[in-house]
């Protein structure tokens, strides 16, 4: 059996894949990321499909989980941030407020189905 390709170079996504004892293989998405959608689970799903169909392209017949998380506060959402300065700017403003954390998952299995 092949084993499942993450489409992601998340340290953080592999671990939790390594706990769980998935047996996978990381294989970085270059699929671009959308920075604007109507809601954080609306981004964070389209991005996590884009990522998975990006690698399932290059990976025909095998599965593939691609993911993404963002962070929203007060209508914000916040991506990645680029720089340090964008880091610390970031969790200034996320320090002592309640904030959601929303990750999206998209499986594309080894006959292409997205889940």
């Amino acid at each position: 059996m092949a084993k499942l390709i993450l489409a992601s170079g998340s340290p953080r996504r592999a671990e939790l894949l390594h706990q769980i004892g998935a047996a996978f293989e990381v294989q970085v998405s270059e699929a671009e990321e959308l920075r604007d959608a109507a809601t954080p689970r609306a981004l964070t799903c389209a991005n996590a499909r884009a990522k998975a169909e990006a690698v399932a392209r290059r990976c025909p017949g095998r599965a593939v989980l691609g993911a993404d998380t963002v962070v929203a506060l007060d209508g914000k959402i916040y991506g990645k941030p680029g720089t340090s300065e964008a880091a610390r700017a970031m969790l200034g403003a996320l320090s002592g407020r309640s904030h959601t954390v929303t990750t999206g998952l998209a499986l594309i299995n080894a006959r292409g189905e997205v889940f």
